[in-house]
């Protein structure tokens, strides 16, 4: 049986992590310190797993950060497939309290604002 990671896919995804933790953490507006008191862990392990210095982050922290950012794990370990957009991650965490009811009558709406602003965009483009 073939070995899961080699050394270059770890060291992908611990960059993928840092990158995703750290754009995450700033768009929040949180500092390192911030983050690490509300997840309850020490900032050296933020600042760690940010830099690339943890090549073994605990698996308990791991989930405080996914789920303190509702993060999907799939920018994580499978850093090259676009499932997701960020903006679309966005889209469904807002729409993860609506009921389906709520859900279904948001949908009529936002395809009159797609066929709005579309139209705008080629009005704009003549």
């Amino acid at each position: 049986m073939k070995d899961c990671s080699t050394e270059s896919d770890i060291a992908e995804y611990l960059a993928a992590l840092a990158r995703y933790l750290k754009s995450a953490r700033k768009k929040n507006g949180l500092t390192q310190e911030q983050l690490a008191a509300a997840i309850n862990v020490d900032t050296r392990t933020i600042m760690n797993i940010e830099n690339c210095n943890d090549r073994n982050p605990k698996f308990e922290t791991l989930i405080k950060v996914f789920q303190f950012f509702k993060m999907d794990t799939n920018h994580v370990f499978f850093p090259n497939l676009q499932i997701k957009t960020p903006a679309i991650t966005e889209l469904e965490v807002a729409l993860d309290g609506c009921s389906e009811e709520e859900i279904r009558a948001l949908i009529p709406v936002c395809q009159c604002i797609l066929t709005a602003a579309r139209s705008l965009q080629k009005i704009s483009a003549i």
